[in-house]
């Protein structure tokens, strides 16, 4: 339970001093607000910059909290005092928080991002009567711009790749083809469009699919591409391991 503490402060409270400037508190005068304490050392600063920067990511996150009671909670941590939860309780509660926060972004960002949504089925929709459009039972579409006479790959096996995806409105969001070098996946371990797609491409084909939200990243923001989008790629599959 020690190391999932430490690892998630890691991943989502990095130290990160540009908060500072992205979110500002309500003071913005020229003059910061003198502390009712004296910061003498630098190890007071930067306790005190460690400090900020977390209440400042929790804020960002939108994680409610008592901060009376989390400010005990550190302490009695950081003292090694005995605390209220045993591990296996504390790891309980958190993953239990952790689901009902999962489902609340999710629910915010299908109220947020229900333009994709209904701008996805709409092209998929339109799209399936387009020459040469294959949909299969899963709603996946796909194109066959070369037809290669190799093997198919298996959910198994790793295939090596030339790709580009695009979202609906032209946006190339990645592309091996720009980085000049193909890449390499298991394939187990893509989205499931594109897990379900490769596979049904001989060895030498380039294909073009059309990914509902739902075999792609779905409600999930994954860099670029925004929560419920249709996704479009080009795909040459170039080896199969």
């Amino acid at each position: 339970m020690k190391k999932i503490i430490i690892i998630s402060l890691i991943a989502s409270l990095s130290i990160n001093l540009n908060v500072f400037a992205q979110k500002p508190g309500k003071k913005q005068d020229n003059e910061p607000t003198k502390p009712a304490f004296e910061l003498k050392t630098k190890l007071d600063s930067i306790s005190y910059i460690i400090g900020t920067d977390v209440a400042f990511t929790l804020k960002n996150n939108d994680m409610d909290l008592n901060a009376e009671i989390f400010n005990q909670g550190f302490t009695d941590a950081w003292n090694g005092h005995d605390t209220i939860f045993t591990r296996e309780q504390a790891e309980a509660i958190m993953m239990k928080y952790g689901s009902e926060m999962q489902a609340k972004r999710e629910e915010q960002n299908a109220a947020r991002y229900s333009e994709n949504m209904e701008a996805g089925k709409k092209f998929l929709e339109e799209n399936k009567s387009a020459e040469g459009v294959i949909t299969t039972e899963s709603g996946l579409q796909y194109q066959i711009l070369e037809l290669g006479d190799g093997d198919k790959p298996l959910v198994s096996n790793k295939v090596t790749v030339h790709y580009k995806g695009t979202l609906l409105n032209g946006t190339v969001f990645d592309s091996s083809y720009d980085r000049g070098k193909p890449a390499t996946f298991e394939l187990s371990r893509l989205i499931p469009g594109w897990t379900e797609g490769i596979q049904l491409m001989p060895m030498g084909s380039k294909f073009k699919f059309f990914i509902p939200s739902e075999l792609g990243y779905g409600s999930r923001e994954a860099g670029t591409i925004p929560p419920h989008s249709a996704l479009i790629f080009e795909v040459e599959l170039l080896g199969i391991e």
